[in-house]
């Protein structure tokens, strides 16, 4: 027996159903079904608030938690026109205090939420096209990730999926992408290719890539994006978006994705890359 492997079951309704196993830095999850999600993100409401990021407490938000009460963290706070609070139920992935470079999934069908959550030294990820739902914040701040071929089957994008992954440079997606949720690559701010195949223009939320563009004429959204921190500032520059050549012209008119253009970006036919 390997006595420097570290095995876990993360099944969701069979636990042996799905086996994590760490060996070194490289992490394997195989086996059939569903991973178990690891924390529970929720954003709360409030008129008033007191708390700040770091603080945990006893709670149910929403009613979320199966067990009733259990201890919850505030992750971050945000304004808008009232503050929201995100807390999150601290159960946290077993391997989420090693130090892991290489994650590879084979044969679930999807990846937990917050499975892989604040794994800064994760630099490369293999997934099988088994796999049909990566949950929110699944790779939220991996900082070292550097490209993500997403498998075939997956259709939704969840919230902030690749938040915060700085060194993110290349994305690709399926045809069957039909959205991409509220921050789902906020945040990574080196991305300098994303190959988007579908000729059927996928639902972009207003923040999904930089900055919440909704509502926003072309002045507006630039005078935001000039004001915000250096790296969403240079953001749009940097991106190469690859679509069908036949869909193009959709693309450049088409809500928040006719911002790559506008502020730097290029648009160009997924066939140049042959």
């Amino acid at each position: 027996m390997d006595t420097n492997k570290q095995t876990w079951e993360i099944g969701k309704e069979n636990a042996s159903d799905v086996i994590a196993t760490l060996d070194g830095t490289t992490l394997t999850i195989d086996g059939k079904g569903e991973m178990r999600d690891f924390s529970i993100i929720v954003y709360e409401e409030r008129d008033t608030f007191s708390y700040a990021p770091g603080v945990k407490f006893f709670g149910d938000p929403r009613g979320m938690i199966p067990d009733g009460r259990a201890q919850m963290e505030i992750v971050s706070v945000e304004y808008d026109d009232s503050p929201v609070f995100v807390v999150k139920y601290t159960d946290d992935a077993p391997w989420s205090q090693e130090i892991i470079s290489n994650v590879h999934i084979t044969g679930v069908s999807n990846i937990g939420d917050c499975a892989f959550l604040d794994l800064y030294g994760l630099k490369s990820i293999t997934i099988s096209d088994s796999v049909n739902r990566i949950g929110a914040w699944a790779f939220k701040n991996c900082r070292t990730l550097e490209s993500i071929q997403i498998p075939r089957g997956i259709q939704i994008l969840q919230n902030d999926v690749f938040r915060g992954c700085r060194a993110l440079e290349s994305v690709e997606m399926p045809e069957s992408v039909k959205n991409i949720n509220n921050g789902a690559f906020r945040g990574c701010s080196n991305l300098k290719t994303v190959i988007c195949p579908s000729r059927t223009l996928p639902n972009l939320s207003p923040d999904a890539f930089f900055t919440d563009l909704d509502d926003l004429d072309e002045k507006d959204a630039f005078k935001k994006i000039e004001g915000g921190d250096l790296e969403e500032r240079n953001a749009f520059k940097k991106v190469k978006l690859y679509v069908p050549a036949v869909s193009i012209d959709y693309y450049k008119n088409a809500p928040r994705w006719e911002m790559f253009e506008k502020f730097g970006g290029k648009i160009h036919a997924i066939e140049d890359l042959a």
